[in-house]
C-alpha cells in the first residue's frame, strides 16, 4: 500500500498492511531545509521545500500543511508576532469586546494574503505528493478561533457569562469555518486536523460544552465536504469523546498522552480511528 492508501483506509475503518505514520513535522521542515521561520511561515515555496526534506528524512504516510493557526486570526485583523524558534503567536487580538468580535467582517478566503499562503501551500503539497501521501491541514474549529480574536480569557468569560454574545460570535466563526474548510478540501487537503479546546468539558463546563460549543460544531460540520481529525490540544480527550458520536465527518481522534487507549476505544464508535503517539 502507498502511504496515501494506508492513511485513507485507516480513516475509513478499513484494513491496512501496517499502521500509518503522521508526524507533527511543520516546524521540522524549516530546520531541515535551512530556512528561517519568517520565510517558512510566509512563503509557500519555502514551506513545501521544508516538507520535501521531512519526506526525505522520515518517510511519513502524510505530509502536513502549515501548522500556523494564527494566520486565520490575522485574516480577521489580529496581530501576531514571528519568532526565530517557534511558530507565530498572538500579539494583539482583533477585538476587545465580544460585541466587536460578533461584528467583525468575515475575511475572503480567495483574497486575503495570509489565507492564500496556507491555500497555496496545500495546493503545492497536493500537486507534489497526492499520488503517494495524504495532505493533512491543521485548522481552527469555530469554537476555538474566537480565542485568537478576543483572547483566551475573554472568550472563556464570554462562554461562561455572556451566552447571547457567545452564540453571535459562533455564528460568525462557523460561517468562516465552512467556507474555509471547503476551500481547503478543494485545494487538495485530504483531511483537516482541528485542535478542540473550548468544547472540551475538561476545559469548559459540561453545560457550556453541551448547550453552546458542541451544537455550533455539529451545525458547522454538517456543511463541510471532507473528513476531520479532532486533536487533543494538550487536554485529556476522554471527557469530550462521549459528545462526538453524532457529530458528522469526524473520522479520527488524536488523543493526549494521559488518555488510556482502551477507554478511548470503548467510548467512540468503532468506525472512528485513534491517532496516538508512542
Amino acid at each position: 500500500m502507498t502511504g496515501r492508501e494506508r492513511m485513507m483506509a485507516t480513516l475509513q475503518g478499513l484494513p491496512t498492511d501496517r499502521r500509518p505514520m503522521l508526524l507533527t513535522s511543520s516546524l521540522y521542515g524549516a530546520r531541515l531545509s535551512g530556512r528561517t521561520l519568517a520565510e517558512h511561515y510566509r512563503s509557500p515555496d519555502a514551506y513545501v521545500e521544508g516538507q520535501a526534506a521531512v519526506v526525505e528524512t522520515f518517510r511519513p504516510d502524510a505530509v502536513l500543511a502549515p501548522f500556523c493557526l494564527t494566520a486565520e486570526a490575522e485574516s480577521f485583523g489580529s496581530r501576531v508576532r514571528f519568532h526565530e524558534n517557534q511558530p507565530p503567536t498572538l500579539q494583539l487580538p482583533a477585538a476587545g469586546t465580544p460585541e466587536e468580535v460578533a461584528a467583525l467582517p468575515i475575511p475572503d478566503c480567495n483574497t486575503h494574503p495570509r489565507l492564500l499562503y496556507l491555500r497555496e501551500s496545500v495546493r503545492m503539497l497536493a500537486s507534489r505528493y497526492h499520488a503517494e501521501r495524504c495532505v493533512a491541514m491543521p485548522a481552527l474549529s469555530p469554537v476555538d478561533l474566537p480565542a485568537l480574536l478576543l483572547g483566551a480569557e475573554g472568550w472563556l468569560d464570554t462562554l461562561f457569562f455572556d451566552h447571547e454574545n457567545a452564540k453571535r460570535i459562533l455564528d460568525v466563526t462557523a460561517r468562516f469555518f465552512i467556507d474555509w474548510a471547503n476551500a481547503l478540501f478543494r485545494d487538495g487537503a485530504d483531511f483537516l486536523v482541528l485542535p478542540i479546546v473550548f468544547a472540551n468539558p475538561a476545559v469548559v463546563t459540561p453545560s457550556v460544552a453541551k448547550h453552546i460549543a458542541l451544537p455550533a460544531l455539529r451545525q458547522a460540520f454538517q456543511e463541510i465536504a471532507g473528513p476531520l481529525v479532532i486533536h487533543h490540544a494538550g487536554s485529556p480527550m476522554l471527557p469530550l469523546l462521549p459528545y462526538l458520536g453524532d457529530i458528522p465527518h469526524i473520522a479520527a481522534v488524536a488523543v493526549d498522552e494521559t488518555d488510556t487507549l482502551q477507554a478511548i476505544r470503548r467510548t467512540i464508535p468503532d468506525t472512528m480511528a485513534i491517532l496516538a503517539g508512542p
